[in-house]
């Protein structure tokens, strides 16, 4: 499988001089969010998943022919959408032939489990639930599984704050999809159980916290965890370590 990878917009256009930014929203401009969401999915499959990444274009359907011509499977062109509503957030799915449509989907719900995660105030349904066939003029006719993704919105705080900072988070999501349709797996996981303290009910996976995955029995204020759960846990690859100082258990796999 070999995978395209886009950035919208940041062409130039040499009959102006002009270079697309995309939306903006003070410093924040549409095309170097998607670039640095593109950059992070690029050092987690590098080296394990086949890609390209076509030449920033103002002509985009130059962007999709480069892809097309690398032998390109699928193509994600990642967006951020903006509103003058800044009520407006969530995420947005186009497909571009009706072989897409459950790739877009896919990466879609990926998509949905992380905003909705770090979502604050009210979800627009409106516009989370954007999933439309889209078939522009001016594209090539290809086969290629084409997924248009609008990850949030610039114009909103909270969704602003997700493409600011959570920008690994939004790219595992993404990667989760192609490791499904790859079937070569990208990601490591690391689960740290907090032994004591304040949060020994939440465990930590990959960066973000989580509801303790197993049963405990708290002891003297120290968990205790029946072996047999933690062997439940693992993989046959899977490595556990016990950090005395911090009382915490880390299982990578």
């Amino acid at each position: 499988m070999k995978i395209g990878l886009a950035a919208g917009h940041g062409g130039i256009d040499f009959s102006t001089g002009w270079f697309d930014p995309g939306c903006v929203n003070g410093v924040h401009q549409e095309y170097t969010v998607a670039l640095d969401i593109v950059k992070e999915i690029e050092k987690l499959i590098k080296g394990k998943i086949n890609y390209v990444i076509p030449k920033a274009d103002y002509d985009t359907a130059k962007m999709t022919q480069e892809a097309y011509k690398s032998g390109c499977d699928y193509y994600i062109c990642i967006h951020i959408n903006s509103n003058v509503n800044t009520a407006g957030n969530g995420v947005s799915v186009f497909w571009y032939n009706q072989n897409s449509e459950e790739f877009t989907i896919r990466l879609y719900s990926n998509l949905r489990n992380i905003f909705n995660q770090f979502s604050e105030g009210i979800y627009n349904k409106d516009m989370v639930l954007g999933q439309k066939y889209r078939n522009e003029n001016g594209y090539i006719e290809h086969n290629l599984k084409y997924a248009f993704l609008e990850c949030g919105f610039l114009s909103n705080t909270s969704d602003l704050n997700k493409l600011l900072n959570h920008k690994k988070e939004i790219a595992i999501e993404i990667v989760k999809a192609l490791e499904t349709l790859s079937g070569v797996k990208v990601l490591n996981t690391e689960i740290i159980l907090n032994m004591q303290g304040d949060k020994r009910d939440i465990a930590v996976k990959n960066g973000i916290e989580i509801k303790m995955p197993l049963h405990l029995v708290v002891v003297k204020d120290r968990n205790m965890i029946d072996l047999r759960s933690i062997i439940d846990l693992l993989r046959p690859e899977a490595t556990i370590e016990w950090n005395a100082n911090l009382k915490q258990i880390t299982i990578k796999y």
